[in-house]
């Protein structure tokens, strides 16, 4: 006894310190929120022993394989008809029975939210394909997907038919069930009046009509979470809790976590088997009792009794004997899951007959006279025996369970509790109670790291797919080359720069101008998307900002908000100091469009200038790369059916600005002219059964055009005619066929192709200055002006955006300094240092409320030495 008050006293000592430490360390100062898991686990676990200490209570599971007469055990324990009795499977949850005043009992309900993932789980334990809900499923849905499985999948079909799915069709054909129930406060049922003894066996078993070999079941018992059934006649077992468990083989996955949980938490186990019929243990019952050990470290077999139920099945004495022989060497010596001593066969019901303790279905189905069955053996029913077993178990071993688990808890609350003092003992003097909030702020970085990544991401994805800097060039194109008018300022500026005298100084005033509006253009290009970019960035920024603030438990309504905001900005701007970099992109900009506003506005149409523009070494190669990237129906403007390659797009490209027209064949249709007349000359010649037609005249002309060959101009029908008459000449061309005549001929044509040197791309260039003249007045000036202005817009749109890529250059450079912003704050040192000192400097500012509170109330460091005494002198107290 004073070994138990022991006990109890020390238990009590946690209780209160804990108690304590809840009341003082509110604001968590001590107590962290990762260690309030441990904190909870370890109280519950002293209140619960205090109170089995104190009140010398004997919690007993009672468990084992469905139908192995687990309900029929408790009832012969208390000598008392308390649970119902089937030969069917009728316990479904958890059935608590202990002493009270008067015989009742009460019915608890589950919510609905946890009934409906209790639901879920068994629709996933048949594999059912659909993400469904209780109220969405009907019985006919899920009947047609079971008469599928039995063909598809036989081994699941095997597992659950009859149990599972019988229990799901219940549930699912009884919803308004369902809908009364869930949720309902407790029922409180007189267990001697009839009808509601009844209604319990109904909650507790689902048997609703059973005669004939037919069993009935409704659904109620699904909606139960718990029974509680208290008797005042349990006067000799005051202090025992029985827990009537539902099967170790129930295919109910809620029903082994209740199994499991009653395992680790029971004073005593008593595994009832069917040692009649099995006498030797199942896979499914050594899985559940080879664990190894409860939550406290006692280990199951010190607690486990056995007894075999329904021997009086064995058939004859014979029979019976090497039964119970068989249990005790598999269940002792086998698989060691509980002593020998505590091993009994026997047959609860023949316990009750001889009390003349009948249950419903005795009344129905009539006595089978078992006690005299086993009487005829010179066997006892083994009640008895058992009872005396845990009767002695209670008086003796039970306190030496309740001691183990107690020296764990208290064992497991000094290691906690000297854990937290050597936290707190390794703080300096001056804490003011905000450093936990230092190391959650720590601590949450590899949330923020993996939300800057998405961050990164989203921003990156939404910029390649809006396109904001393409869009922001295309929808102001005309705002940023805006065309120029007769009356406008900075051609009235121009005219009174470039006139010096009489007369209307035409080539000074166009090139004052045209320089004006290169410089305007570049500029108008660059500040646009400069501003775009660095405005886009600051949106980029703004929610990494806000990202790494929330990561932070920063409060949204904060008076330091904005302040916080351009804090974190700035704070990554120092950690890409030295390795970042910002969205200024405008010697990007001034590569690819400072070439294509030079040539098309500074050089005056039909000047050396513009010439030199495009053939000059310094800005040719850099517009003909611009045309690589030139994109327009372009093959169809021309009315060419071929599409055109890059040179040919670099010509459509340069003939646009040096003479404002498209690039055309025009030698094409003239060429195919001359070749069919040519040929249509010598038709005669060309012997008989010759398919004129068949010749690829227009092959021939565009290909010749392309090498910029007028035929009517040149030696090739002279080359051609001494081809012809070479051929025709032969005595063998009347005997070849047509298609080989043609051959010969395409080839003729192709070998002085392969001789024809087209004109450099300079000379194409060159060749075009030839057709253009210079302005010749205001008017035509201008109109010239409008038009290289017109052919800007169009090449920047079709060619200059894609050039540049301004999304892919942005996405490219915030993508590195995400990486660099979140390398630096995990991995490099002066990194660390910056954001650990930014956090000390702003900490105050993010968790303003948390702050305040500590302020407002004692001083924090003051709390936290006034819990560690607490905790010192619990330590002592525990130690004694």
């Amino acid at each position: 006894m004073d070994n138990r008050q022991n006990f109890i006293s020390k238990l009590e000592n946690v209780r209160e310190v804990f108690q304590e430490i809840r009341d003082k360390d509110k604001r968590r100062l001590i107590i962290r929120q990762n260690d309030r898991s441990v904190f909870d686990k370890l109280t519950r676990s002293a209140e619960n022993l205090i109170k089995k200490l104190k009140r010398n209570e004997f919690t007993v599971a009672v468990v084992g394989l469905e139908k192995a007469g687990k309900s029929t055990l408790i009832n012969a324990l208390l000598n008392l008809i308390v649970l119902p009795e089937y030969t069917e499977r009728c316990t479904y949850t958890t059935t608590e029975i202990r002493s009270g005043t008067t015989s009742s009992a009460e019915v608890y309900f589950y919510a609905r939210e946890k009934f409906d993932d209790n639901f879920k789980q068994m629709l996933k334990n048949i594999e059912y394909p659909e993400d469904t809900t209780f109220d969405e499923l009907d019985a006919e849905n899920l009947l047609r997907y079971w008469r599928t499985v039995k063909d598809s999948n036989a081994a699941l079909f095997q597992q659950h038919n009859g149990t599972t799915i019988e229990d799901l069709k219940a549930i699912l054909q009884e919803k308004d069930t369902f809908d009364y129930l869930l949720g309902k406060s407790p029922e409180i049922l007189d267990i001697n009046d009839s009808d509601d003894r009844e209604k319990l066996y109904r909650y507790i078993t689902g048997i609703d009509q059973y005669s004939g070999g037919h069993v009935e079941r409704t659904a109620e018992p699904y909606a139960v979470e718990k029974v509680i059934i208290k008797s005042n006649e349990l006067a000799d077992m005051g202090n025992v809790i029985f827990y009537d468990v539902p099967g170790f083989d129930s295919p109910t996955e809620l029903h082994k976590r209740q199994t499991e949980e009653m395992l680790k938490q029971a004073d005593a186990i008593i595994l009832v088997t069917n040692v009649g019929d099995r006498p030797n243990l199942t896979g499914t019952q050594l899985d559940m009792l080879q664990k190894g050990r409860d939550d406290d470290g006692v280990t199951l077999a010190d607690k486990v009794f056995v007894f075999g139920n329904k021997l009086d099945m064995a058939g004859n004495a014979r029979l019976a004997q090497d039964n119970s022989t068989a249990l005790i060497h598999d269940a002792a010596d086998k698989y060691a899951i509980a002593q020998r001593n505590r091993i009994v066969c026997g047959s609860a019901k023949a316990y009750l007959e001889r009390q003349n303790k009948l249950s419903q279905d005795d009344v129905k189905r009539g006595l089978r006279n078992i006690s005299a069955t086993l009487d005829g053996w010179g066997i006892s029913d083994g009640i008895a025996d058992i009872k005396a077993k845990m009767q002695y178990y209670y008086e003796h071993d039970r306190f030496e369970i309740l001691k183990k688990r107690a020296e764990k808890n208290i064992s497991d609350v000094k290691t906690f509790l000297l854990g937290i003092l050597s936290r707190y003992d390794s703080q300096d003097g001056e804490v003011e109670g905000g450093e936990q909030y230092l190391l959650q702020a720590k601590d949450a970085l590899n949330n923020f790291a993996k939300r800057a990544v998405s961050v990164g991401r989203e921003c990156c994805q939404q910029v390649a797919e809006e396109l904001p800097f393409t869009a922001l060039i295309r929808d102001n194109i005309t705002e940023i080359f805006p065309s120029e008018s007769a009356d406008s300022v900075r051609l009235k500026n121009a005219e009174n720069a470039g006139n010096a005298g009489e007369g209307y100084a035409l080539s000074r005033v166009d090139a004052f101008l045209r320089s004006e509006l290169n410089f305007a253009f570049q500029k108008n290009l660059i500040t646009r998307t400069a501003n775009a970019t660095l405005a886009k960035e600051d949106e980029f920024y703004q929610r990494l900002t806000n990202e790494l603030l929330d990561s932070l438990n920063a409060e949204e309504n904060s008076p330091y908000r904005a302040e916080l905001e351009e804090s974190t900005k700035n704070l990554f701007k120092s950690l890409l100091i030295k390795n970042g970099e910002h969205c200024y992109f405008n010697p990007l900009i001034e590569r690819y469009s400072g070439a294509l506003i030079e040539a098309t506005i500074k050089s005056p149409y039909a000047s050396a200038e513009r010439l030199q523009k495009l053939v000059g070494e310094d800005t040719q190669n850099d517009l003909q790369a611009l045309a690589i990237y030139f994109r327009d129906d372009v093959a169809e403007d021309l009315q060419t059916e071929e599409s055109l390659s890059a040179a040919d797009r670099q010509k459509y490209f340069f003939a646009k600005i040096l003479t404002h027209e498209d690039i055309t064949f025009p030698n094409a249709e003239d060429n195919e002219i001359a070749l069919r007349k040519f040929f249509d000359k010598y038709r005669d010649n060309l012997a008989a059964g010759f398919d004129f037609e068949r010749l690829p005249f227009e092959v021939w002309s565009t290909l010749l055009a392309k090498l910029g060959v007028n035929v009517a101009e040149s030696d090739l029908l002279a080359r051609l005619e001494k081809a012809l008459i070479q051929f025709v000449g032969v005595a063998a061309w009347s005997k070849i066929s047509a298609a080989e005549k043609n051959r010969q001929l395409d080839n003729a044509l192709i070998v002085y192709c392969s001789e024809w040197r087209a004109p450099t791309f300079t000379e194409y260039v060159k060749n075009l200055a030839t057709k253009i003249r210079g302005v010749r007045t205001k008017d035509e000036m201008l109109t010239v002006l409008n038009e290289d202005i017109d052919i800007l817009r169009e090449f920047t749109l079709k060619a200059l955006v894609r050039a540049m890529n301004l999304e892919g250059a942005f996405n490219s450079v915030m993508l590195k300094n995400i990486d660099l912003i979140r390398d630096s704050m995990s991995h490099s040192e002066d990194g660390k240092k910056i954001f650990n000192q930014w956090l000390k400097s702003n900490m105050r500012k993010i968790r303003v409320s948390d702050y305040l509170a500590i302020e407002e109330s004692l001083d924090s460091f003051q709390k936290q030495k006034a819990i560690a005494e607490s905790i010192r002198v619990t330590l002592g107290k525990l130690d004694n």
